[in-house]
């Protein structure tokens, strides 16, 4: 009997050890961040996940992946880029069940830059709404990219500096000259 306790505590202190960030692999480590807002009038489930497509925006890059941005957190970190420039090119919406897609919505304007060290917070955020509808169905589903507002900004970097790692890395500078970031550090 005492020895399930001792397991058990051991496995609560593992999981309130866990870290959210990642902590830097290399010095060349680059973190980008992709705030997700999640807005819920109804009592139903989103059964899946928007994700984006990252190209290099470099001529004769070869960075061409999706990246998700599930509404279960509140932001999305991934070191899996490389220091660089990059583009988002298209949105689009997952089912989990069956793994259906639906069509990618392009988007042409929206260019990051990654630097070594440095943590990149996307100045756009993934919205998901569930509303209740008075018309034929019964709950509407939508999902968008919106600008980033100092609320939510404030929410993240609130959760980050929480984070064992993030001492490890650094905001950039387009980051932290970011309207909403900005305003977001002055009242942390």
């Amino acid at each position: 009997m005492k020895a399930r306790y001792v397991i058990l505590l051991v496995v609560i202190a593992a999981l309130s050890a866990c870290s959210t960030l990642p902590a830097p692999r290399t010095e060349q480590s680059a973190l980008f961040v992709i705030p997700v807002k999640f807005e819920k009038t109804a009592t139903v489930e989103i059964y899946g996940r928007c994700e984006l497509h990252v190209l290099s925006a470099t001529s004769g890059g070869d960075v061409d992946t999706w990246i998700d941005a599930t509404p279960a957190v509140s932001f999305k970190p991934t070191d899996l880029l490389a220091p660089g420039k990059y583009k988002i090119t298209e949105m689009r919406f997952v089912y989990y069940e069956g793994n259906s897609k639906s069509k990618a919505h392009p988007i042409t304007w929206l260019y990051f830059e990654l630097q070594p060290g440095k943590i990149t917070i996307l100045p756009m955020m993934v919205e998901y709404s569930i509303q209740e509808y008075s018309g034929r169905y019964k709950y509407m589903f939508y999902w968008n990219l919106e600008k980033l507002d100092k609320a939510k900004a404030k929410q993240v970097l609130a959760k980050m500096m929480e984070d064992k790692d993030f001492p490890e890395w650094e905001l950039c500078d387009k980051t932290i000259n970011n309207p909403s970031v900005k305003a977001a550090l002055a009242e942390l």
